[in-house]
């Protein structure tokens, strides 16, 4: 397998920390103590726009060597995307813990 280039190492490096950051932010949480909190609610949010964005510059070269890699737009990424550009997700809290809360 051929090495990643620096700029997608340090990509993933970012995508590994906002998502462990994502898990820290609603460790011990049910999804109702969750939905009652803007402030995790908001935290959560932020490392998935983060990861996110990092997984949208993965390089194409790496994505095409890598077809599970998550430069290829997770669903995680895909709501915090659909977020990002205006489009409401009504479910997008209930989501984003499902998706959190999953180890």
């Amino acid at each position: 397998m051929a090495e990643l280039p620096e700029r997608d190492t340090a990509l993933l490096l970012d995508m590994l920390l906002a998502a462990r950051d994502a898990q820290t932010f609603v460790e011990g949480l049910d999804e109702a103590a969750f939905l009652a909190s803007r402030l995790h609610q908001n935290a959560a949010i932020r490392s998935l726009e983060v990861l996110g964005e990092a997984a949208g510059r993965i390089s194409a070269a790496t994505r095409a060597s890598h077809p599970r890699s998550p430069g290829g737009r997770s669903r995680v990424c895909a709501i915090v995307s659909s977020t990002a550009t205006g489009r409401y997700v009504s479910t997008l809290f209930g989501q984003c813990f499902g998706t959190v809360a999953r180890r």
